[in-house]
């Protein structure tokens, strides 16, 4: 039967289908025990949904019913973890910020705290929300990318150490999982984001992020130019200080927002008014659109995106190309699996599905239901691959390029914005990245995490939990450096205060006033001038302290 024709229900699949990978006729679907259990349970056995059952990840967050007693504890959880770690970030930032205004311990202090949060990241998800994520590769990405640990599981991804890293942008949660594919990349200690200017007022979140050295944008480019190259320069710089093996990955959003009704709503308006302007190649062989004699045909909205913004990132790409010859284009396409609709009752089409539906930031980390799977293909364009105009001229402010070069950037995005539409389409029917090919009779099962040629699983977690666990709270070293401080606070203060009084008597001294230690006439007394303030003794020391 094939995908087009299946029904809206669920099939019974054998647990040696499900670890060799394969695909159940409706591919859309994917059984909830998929999902990796919390560590503190044991795995359930598996179950066989009826036809008549719908697992929640399946129902719309909206219709979903109320499960207050089933989440609460999640919540709890949640409350409890989530505001430890980013309490023991941002304390850690805080304690060490005088590293963050010396040159060469600038990169240790970003390292150490981006490492810590995202460890805090990888174990939320792996404890409240677990699930694996598919990975495969495509163009620029090298054939033995996965390094596997002893066990055979991948441990950590092959991928060039510098990047401007573009992603499309499906639900709210994606951070969450970007940030832990740059765990598995080894960016995540090294990683930037372009986020919203609002979002810098968050207490305690807006503020670690600004800490981080994290672009705000305004979105309007006559506002937000300068500070940006400004950002850019200072991540060039670090980044540079840093060495040859030094890695680095800004990552934005070229939609700008998530895919809803509403915004696609707005994208097929903008393309539709675009009119002959939105001619793009909609192929899946990257090389194929570069080559003049391919065939363009004209595409007035995409089917599972937005149509890109290519301002800013082009402007990134060529300030960071000139002082970072080794930069490459990281391209990320995301997939959540979506229920297959219902088929239509008249001669209305299904309605479209979107996944910021069904995968919100509170069904995933309050009630507990993730993904069954979250699938990830990569691919890695070199700057000799990317049409950024004439990058030899190294003068100031050029970094916006001609009309021309901006309007060659734009096409060949949007192109490649076509591949990852074209991309998302085989992974609504078929349920993968990767092009079905492989020998189902194959008996070759020593490899777990293998599915289809070419894709590994990779299940959410930590490297090593026995001490990057505790490394994701900064090892409660900040609330033990805070709790010394409030229990000395007294004989800080009182040293404090002793150092401050010699000092200013030591300058009063000088003038005629009273040295709090050795004492002096006033000179002031008795000339109609107003006398100095009293000064600071030790026993005036010891009473303020005493009354702290």
């Amino acid at each position: 039967m094939s995908p087009g024709n299946c029904c809206p229900e669920f099939h019974v699949v054998g647990e040696r289908d499900l670890r060799r990978g394969a695909r159940v006729p409706d591919v859309s679907l994917f059984l909830p025990h998929r999902a990796l259990p919390p560590i503190w349970s044991s795995p359930p056995a598996p179950m066989h949904l009826a036809r008549d059952q719908t697992p929640l990840w399946a129902q719309r967050a909206s219709a979903r019913p109320s499960r207050l007693a089933a989440t609460l504890p999640y919540a709890l959880a949640f409350a409890v973890l989530f505001n430890v770690g980013i309490l023991s970030t941002f304390s850690l930032l805080v304690l060490l910020l005088p590293l963050a205004y010396i040159a060469p311990t600038r990169l240790a202090y970003l390292r150490w705290g981006k490492g810590t949060f995202g460890r805090l990241l990888v174990l939320v998800l792996r404890l409240l929300s677990p699930t694996e994520v598919v990975l495969s590769a495509g163009q620029g990405v090298e054939r033995d990318w996965v390094e596997r640990d002893d066990e055979g599981k991948a441990s950590k991804l092959k991928l060039p150490p510098k990047v401007v890293w573009v992603s499309n942008h499906t639900t709210l949660a994606d951070w969450l999982y970007l940030w832990s594919f740059a765990y598995l990349s080894g960016h995540s200690s090294a990683l930037y984001i372009a986020l919203k200017a609002s979002l810098r007022r968050i207490p305690i979140i807006g503020w670690a992020c600004h800490l981080f050295g994290f672009a705000f944008l305004e979105r309007k480019w006559d506002q937000d130019r300068a500070p940006f190259a400004a950002q850019l320069g200072r991540i060039a710089e670090e980044t540079n200080r840093g060495g040859e093996e030094e890695r680095m990955a800004f990552l934005l959003f070229p939609e700008g927002t998530i895919v809803t009704e509403n915004t696609r709503g707005v994208s097929k308006r903008f393309a539709d008014k675009s009119g002959g302007e939105a001619r793009l190649s909609c192929v899946l062989e990257p090389w194929q659109s570069t080559d003049p004699s391919t065939p363009l045909r004209p595409v007035t909205d995409f089917k599972h995106l937005l149509l890109p913004r290519s301002t800013g990132l082009f402007f990134a790409l060529r300030k960071l190309a000139r002082t970072i010859p080794t930069l490459h284009l990281l391209d990320t396409t995301v997939g959540y699996p979506l229920p297959r609709p219902s088929p239509p009752s008249g001669a209305e089409p299904a309605p479209p599905q979107y996944a910021s539906e069904f995968y919100t930031l509170p069904s995933l980390l309050l009630q507990g239901i993730p993904p069954p799977e979250l699938h990830l293909h990569v691919r890695a364009f070199a700057l000799r691959d990317i049409p950024l105009g004439d990058l030899s001229c190294g003068s100031e402010g050029d970094e916006d390029g001609t009309p021309g070069e901006r309007q060659a950037f734009e096409r060949w995005l949007r192109d490649r914005w076509a591949e990852k539409d074209a991309l998302l389409e085989r992974f609504r029917t078929e349920g993968s990245f990767v092009a079905s090919g492989g020998n189902d009779d194959d008996d070759d099962d020593d490899d777990d995490d293998e599915r289809r040629p070419g894709e590994v699983s990779w299940p959410v977690n930590l490297r090593h939990p026995l001490w990057e666990a505790p490394a994701a709270f900064a090892f409660f070293l900040p609330f033990v450096a805070l709790f010394a401080l409030w229990h000395w606070r007294r004989a800080l203060l009182t040293l404090a205060l002793a150092s401050l009084g010699r000092r200013l008597g030591t300058q009063g001294g000088e003038h005629g006033w009273e040295d709090p230690i050795v004492g002096r006439d006033c000179p002031c007394a008795g000339r109609g001038l107003e006398a100095p303030a009293p000064a600071l003794t030790p026993g005036a020391v010891d009473k303020l302290a005493g009354e702290l």
